[in-house]
């Protein structure tokens, strides 16, 4: 006589049960797939906002860089033409 905790409970058959723990077993591996997928979506989604944040406080840097390089060079220039009007002029303008 077969063991029911072996076999199943009578009146199965084991083909049935066999079909229902791998269609189970499938599920179960569908849900890790996708549990998964939204764990690597979130971290890229993590990842996209730090480097989003992080370009725009390079940008601004950069934008601050370029606008005080633009006042140095007019800074320069004007320097300049007051070293050129001492030469021609004796004197600097005012």
């Amino acid at each position: 006589m077969r063991s029911p905790a072996r076999h199943g409970p009578p009146g199965k058959p084991k083909k049935f049960e066999t079909s229902l723990s791998r269609t189970e077993e499938i599920k179960r591996h569908k849900r890790q797939i996708e549990r998964k997928r939204s764990v690597v979506e979130a971290q890229i989604a993590a990842l996209r906002a730090g480097y989003e944040a992080e370009e725009e406080e390079l940008k601004k840097n950069i934008t601050e860089m370029e606008a005080r390089e633009k006042a140095a060079a007019q800074q320069r220039a004007r320097i300049a033409s007051l070293g050129m009007a001492d030469k021609e002029g004796g004197h600097a303008k005012k």
